[in-house]
């Protein structure tokens, strides 16, 4: 999970931290994880009403399912790739000073002091991605060679671990691109020219190619469809 910012609201996005599995999986693993923040929200009485989904996938067959226990603002991703999209939670800042539902100030405090430590016990492909995205943050390198180096590995002993997780170098280039790509189009309002140059693309008509291969569609028509659902 990584936490992206608005003026107005928070958003977690949501990735797999071993390794990439097939959409069946991801599917099931998605709605377990919705399920569970639903049933948490519940019982610490926290207002449903102030959360908002977005699914990495199509509307499924059984969407009945959903409509019948999750009781949220809830869509679906029109997105042609759902291997590159992530599951989105997004509520509103005044969320996160909610007084909760028999709160422990001790217990709070215990878990906060265990953060830094559990910031190092991640997965393989989580930590290669909390590398990527920092990187293209900072609009700095993120090619094969950067990555083998930081790692310690050479580009072909890299290439085949990440083989062994179920993905290759370019899907995880894509994969953060993507995301990042329309949480800037869709949350931040920037335009195409400048998400190109958040992405270090050469110029915008590559950053319109690239993003119409990832979603199957160009970012305008994303981002209509986006507002249409929402």
């Amino acid at each position: 999970m990584r936490a992206e910012a608005t003026k107005q609201h928070k958003c977690l996005l949501f990735n797999q931290a071993i390794s990439i599995e097939n959409f069946e999986y991801q599917r099931f693993m998605t709605e377990l994880l919705v399920s569970l923040l639903v049933s948490i929200a519940k019982q610490k009485s926290i207002p449903l009403s102030r959360i908002q989904i977005r699914f990495p996938y199509e509307k499924p067959n059984h969407v009945e399912q959903y409509q019948a226990y999750l009781p949220l603002t809830y869509h679906f991703s029109g997105a042609t790739q759902s291997s590159l999209s992530s599951l989105q939670v997004k509520f509103d800042l005044g969320l996160l000073k909610m007084q909760l539902k028999e709160s422990n100030a001790m217990l709070a405090s215990h878990y906060i002091r265990q953060l830094p430590m559990e910031a190092h016990r991640v997965g393989f492909l989580q930590f290669i991605m909390q590398l990527l995205f920092a990187q293209l943050e900072r609009r700095s390198d993120i090619s094969l060679e950067w990555l083998a180096e930081k790692l310690g590995y050479s580009t072909a002993t890299l290439k085949r671990k990440l083989t062994l997780h179920g993905t290759s170098y370019q899907q995880l280039i894509d994969i953060t691109r993507q995301q990042t790509a329309v949480f800037l189009l869709t949350e931040q309002g920037f335009n195409n020219e400048k998400i190109a140059h958040e992405l270090k693309f050469s110029d915008i008509t590559n950053f319109r190619r690239s993003f119409k291969r990832w979603t199957g569609m160009t970012p305008s028509h994303f981002l209509e469809e986006a507002s249409r659902i929402s």
